[in-house]
């Protein structure tokens, strides 16, 4: 799997902590980072139901993640 090919990697490239989250877009959208990846072809009901499902595991995620210690 190639894990630097989306928008969390210049933040990793960074050392700063990023979340991949992936609905494998590359397999599902002929349009995913070209120049016709534009919002009038974005899957909206799949990304209120991957927006739902992040904010139900942050919810249910420890309040501190052992981000503090790298401040």
């Amino acid at each position: 799997m190639d894990l630097d090919r989306s928008d969390h990697e210049p933040f990793w490239g960074r050392c700063i902590p990023a979340v991949l989250l992936t609905g494998t877009a590359t397999l599902r959208s002929p349009h995913y980072h070209r120049d016709s990846d534009t919002p009038d072809t974005l899957d909206y009901a799949r990304l209120a139901q991957v927006a739902d499902s992040l904010a139900a595991a942050l919810a249910a995620a420890p309040a501190d993640l052992g981000l503090a210690e790298r401040r």
